[in-house]
């Protein structure tokens, strides 16, 4: 069991670069004590989007605090860094107001957990490989939705 005490560990990359698997692989260690995992409401307006991140990020900044301050080990399945391009192509703010967001949140994370270690790991992954792993779990998620064959009507 490896324990890492007192850290926040940031996972960024774009879907299928391999978030979920570096934390599965850390969870399985024993490498940290909480798992956050940002997600927004898909239902609201651009804006009411960005505001809701804007303020998501600031309460988790919060609650981050509570957590290193006892100690604890979290590792984020992504956060604000992907603001940069979710914001502009999933909920349709302008550039301006992505970079807005992920500013105020880089400058509170400087700010409120000054005295913690923070990492940041990017992971960067070759399109096509990408491609083939959204395939993957095409092909898999179909495999679970097939009926049997062999039933009587």
């Amino acid at each position: 069991m490896i324990k890492m005490a007192g850290k926040l560990i940031i996972v960024e990359g774009i879907d299928g670069s391999g978030k979920t698997t570096l934390i599965e692989g850390l969870r399985r260690l024993g490498a940290f004590d909480y798992h956050f995992n940002y997600s927004y409401p898909k239902e609201a307006e651009m804006f009411q989007c960005g505001a809701f991140a804007k303020g998501e990020y600031a309460a988790s900044i919060r609650i981050f605090k509570q957590l290193l301050q006892r100690d604890y080990t979290i590792v984020c399945d992504r956060f604000h860094l992907g603001e940069y391009a979710y914001g502009p192509i999933m909920r349709g703010y302008p550039e301006f107001f992505a970079k807005k967001i992920v500013d105020d949140t880089e400058k509170q994370i400087l700010a409120d957990l000054k005295e913690f270690e923070v990492y940041v790991v990017i992971l960067h992954c070759n399109p096509i490989t990408i491609s083939r792993r959204k395939d993957l779990r095409r092909a898999v998620s179909y495999t679970h939705l097939t009926l049997p064959t062999n039933r009587e009507v």
